[in-house]
Formats: structure tokens, sequence, C-alpha cells
């Protein structure tokens, strides 16, 4: 088993929603500095791929379910907030200024839903 997917299983099997770098550390037992750089490096690329979504406010990684992921354009407002433009949507989606994430307009990005709200999203990778 390779360290990606001994995450993946640390997150799958841990009952905390959110882990911190340093806890990933903890439950993978990495205490040199190369072993936490390789740590660093699978953590970036499971958030690449989709599998974990970083929370740049707290600092934390969490579980990311795929079929929550929607990938589009930013079409941005003067007043603050945007909107997500995806190809074969029905509709936009409304994205909070506090929820761009430092997205542009016009930038490319991967956005999650929001939970309990039916039509807006949070910016997750730009």
């Amino acid at each position: 088993m390779n360290l990606s997917q001994q995450i993946l299983t640390i997150f799958q099997n841990t009952t905390a929603k959110y882990l911190s770098q340093k806890q990933v550390y903890a439950l993978t037992n990495a205490h040199t500095v190369y072993q936490r750089n390789a740590v660093v490096t699978a953590l970036n690329q499971l958030v690449a791929e989709g599998d974990l979504s970083y929370d740049q406010r707290n600092n934390r990684y969490c579980l990311q379910p795929k079929e929550q992921l929607l990938q589009g354009q930013i079409d941005g407002n003067s007043r603050g907030f945007a909107f997500l433009v995806v190809e074969g949507a029905d509709s936009d989606f409304f994205i909070a200024p506090n929820r761009l994430n430092g997205a542009l307009h016009k930038d490319t990005v991967v956005a999650r839903r929001v939970a309990n709200t039916k039509d807006e999203v949070e910016v997750v990778k730009i």
C-alpha cells in the first residue's frame, strides 16, 4: 500500500471530519523531514485528484466525495460575489465573497456544493 492509499484509508476510517497536517503526520508515523515531505506531497496529490479537499481558512484536510465537485469558470461581479458557470448545467451556481478563496473573474476553478443550500458553491482549487 503506497502512502496516498494509506492516507485515504486513514481519512475513511477516522471519526474526525477534518485532519490537520500534524495529525496526518502522527497517524502515518512520519517523524523525519523526509517522511513529512512525502506526506505533504501525497496530500497535495490527493487534493489535485479530488479525493481530498483543503480548507484554506483552517488549514485542514477532509475527505471529498467526487460527485460533489464541479468545474467551471468564474463570472465575477463588482460587488464581490460571483457565479460559477458550468458547461451543460441548467443554471449557474452562486459564490459568496468569502467562499471565492482568491479566485478572480474568468478563472477556471473546481468548486464543491455548500451543505444545506440549493445552488451555492465554494471554490476548492483555482
